[in-house]
């Protein structure tokens, strides 16, 4: 199991201190989840891959398919795989503000790490680099930056 990070540690110190709060005249449940999603593509078959030396076919043979699939700066494209898997804890505080109104907060941290890698190829389809880690940080890797929208109706 990983170790707690400090921003979580501390949201988790502020919802416990709401609960506190609201155990005292309201509903407060709690939950624990296990989630799993994808299979991770085999990482023998990443390691043969070499930068330069094979082809998108060659990729797609050992990897299979991507979930996704974006232009990336200067041409080249990105394809990521990407698999989860990971526990998880939550709680549901509820506080009745009048006879007929309540409030309700719901934490969950599930979901926030799902692993991944991502291969960049050129204009001719070669593979040029490949990188490994979270999805969320690997999507924004050399992501090509939409144009502005140009509004030519005031001309």
């Amino acid at each position: 199991m990983r170790c707690l990070g400090r921003e979580f540690t501390n949201k988790l110190c502020w919802a416990l201190l709401l609960l506190s709060c609201a155990s005292s005249v309201g509903c407060v449940s709690g939950n624990w989840s296990r989630e799993s999603r994808y299979t991770p593509p085999d990482l023998a078959a990443l390691a043969e891959l070499e930068a330069g030396s094979h082809s998108l076919t060659d990729c797609l043979e050992q990897l299979g398919a991507p979930l996704w699939v974006w232009e990336a700066a200067d041409g080249r494209s990105a394809l990521a795989w990407g698999w989860l898997s990971e526990e998880g804890l939550g709680f549901r505080a509820s506080i009745p503000l009048s006879d007929s109104t309540s409030g309700t907060f719901t934490f969950n941290n599930v979901d926030q790490d799902m692993q991944g890698i991502v291969l960049f190829f050129d204009v001719d389809w070669k593979l040029v680099a490949t990188r490994r880690g979270l999805l969320r940080d690997l999507t924004q890797i050399d992501a090509r930056k939409r144009p502005a929208l140009v509004d030519n109706s005031e001309s």
